[in-house]
């Protein structure tokens, strides 16, 4: 049986360990960097606050008023940029940076109108809407510990959609994932979500929320994301959330090396305490 909610979970502790392996090498030989400017295509002016960023880090910058941006102590490796902007079209570019290079990366982006639909609030469809929401919470956060510490600060941003076998979300706008257990906000750009609906069910009725009815299960979700640390209040918050993030770190590695083994844009299929494309 699919441990359907530890779904992002899994990815979200193997990111949490990519996150150490990186910060380890970029503080012993980290030495690249990436200038570049980003302009609007067709009026060619500058663009203030794009987020260009290496997925799946807290790597990354934001353009100036001259749309100037700087990312510097960039180890050796292959690496996805990601330029992002409301209001213009995701531009990604694959990179392999080898010791001491210096990039110069312009973009041209392209305006996409946000096409956010007009939803009708009714006491019906709001009931709905919720009841949609549990279900892609659940199955997108998990019920485990560090799953239930994760709030979506923003969860307005979602629409969903029911078929006569799937359930599929999207979103007009990133998702921003507040946990406070390891002390991280996640910017998450979701792609693509979608899992049968007939496993997975919201029943008032019952004893329990939700509850499984079917063998053949799946869920399915691609994005690009970016990590920022939390402020501590204090040490005492700090050194607990050093040590629930080691707990992260040191969980399985067999699931670690299944995904850093994959491109992390690729769809996955989890059955049983597997992970498989």
């Amino acid at each position: 049986m699919i441990s359907f909610q530890n779904s992002f979970y899994w990815k979200f502790r193997s990111w949490m360990k990519l996150l150490v392996i990186l910060s380890t090498i970029l503080t012993l030989k980290g030495q690249s960097r990436i200038d570049g400017q980003i302009v609007d295509k067709e009026t060619g002016e500058p663009l203030i606050g794009v987020n260009v960023f290496i997925s799946k880090t807290s790597i990354g910058a934001t353009t100036d008023k001259d749309g100037l941006y700087t990312i510097k102590n960039i180890s050796n490796g292959r690496y996805e940029l990601v330029i992002s902007m409301i209001g213009y079209a995701m531009e990604k570019k694959e990179l392999n940076l080898f010791a001491n290079a210096q990039l110069d990366m312009d973009f041209r982006l392209t305006t996409e109108p946000i096409n956010m639909k007009e939803i009708i609030v009714t006491e019906k469809s709001n009931k709905q809407w919720k009841k949609d929401y549990k279900v892609f919470k659940n199955a997108f956060l998990g019920n485990s510990k560090n799953g239930k510490s994760c709030k979506i600060i923003n969860e307005f941003v979602l629409s969903f959609n029911r078929g006569e076998n799937i359930f599929s979300a999207s979103a007009q706008r990133p998702l921003i994932i507040e946990n406070k257990r390891l002390g991280y906000v996640v910017t998450y750009y979701l792609d693509e979500f979608t899992t049968n609906n007939t496993f997975l069910r919201s029943d008032d009725e019952s004893f329990f929320n939700f509850f499984f009815i079917s063998s053949t299960q799946f869920v399915r979700y691609t994005g690009e994301s970016f990590f920022t640390e939390m402020e501590p209040k204090s040490e005492q918050q700090k050194r607990q959330w050093i040590k629930n993030r080691q707990i992260a770190y040191n969980g399985s590695l067999r699931h670690f090396l299944a995904t850093l083994g994959k491109r992390f844009d690729r769809r996955y299929k989890m059955k049983g305490d597997s992970l498989r494309q």
